[in-house]
């Protein structure tokens, strides 16, 4: 079994992995792939990791979790996409730089699935076009408090996808920009 998490930063996406791959439903069934809509690992994936607290799941809880998400038999590779994976907006900017817990925080997913081949794919947006999309979805905070006093020009994706290497191979692609859903 192949478990694929798309923990894609905020702000790259805006679902549009899961739409597409929802829209291709029936083909993706007939090959073995499924696309588990975030309502279906909601609260399933949470707690799991609460309880494991970075350990490794038993083949019993791993097939607990699959029969809760899967829809389907005889799937052979998984799809989870939701860039809360890797953190809250809220925690996207820190003293440590951008996402800086996002390396624990997918090797812990990984060991949700420890039986499983798991794969981590992150997209990236510029600093400069995330800044903006932070704020504007944390609007009980100002952009002062967000910042905490770091100067953005000195965030970069170098030193997080470093800690992220540590933990956990990843496949990292930057999105320009992205279109604004109606």
């Amino acid at each position: 079994m192949q478990i694929v998490f798309h923990c894609g930063v905020h702000g790259t996406d805006q679902d549009g992995v899961l739409k597409t791959l929802f829209q291709n439903r029936d083909w993706l069934t007939r090959n073995g792939i499924e696309a588990i809509p975030r309502s279906r690992h909601r609260g399933i994936f949470e707690k799991a990791l609460d309880s494991l607290r970075g350990g490794a799941a038993t083949r019993e809880m791993q097939e607990t979790m699959l029969d809760a998400i899967l829809d389907n038999d005889n799937i052979q590779r998984v799809i989870c996409s939701q860039p809360g994976f890797i953190g809250l907006p809220a925690r996207v900017i820190s003293p440590e730089g951008l996402i800086a817990p996002a390396g624990d925080k997918m090797a812990a997913l990984g060991n949700l699935f420890a039986d499983a081949e798991v794969e981590f794919f992150l997209a990236l947006k510029n600093p400069a076009t995330l800044l903006p999309y932070v704020v504007k979805n944390i609007p009980d905070r100002s952009y002062e408090q967000i910042m905490g006093g770091i100067p953005p020009e000195t965030l970069r994706w170098g030193p997080a996808i470093r800690r992220i290497l540590q933990r956990s191979d990843v496949t990292v692609w930057y999105c320009g920009a992205t279109r604004t859903p109606r």
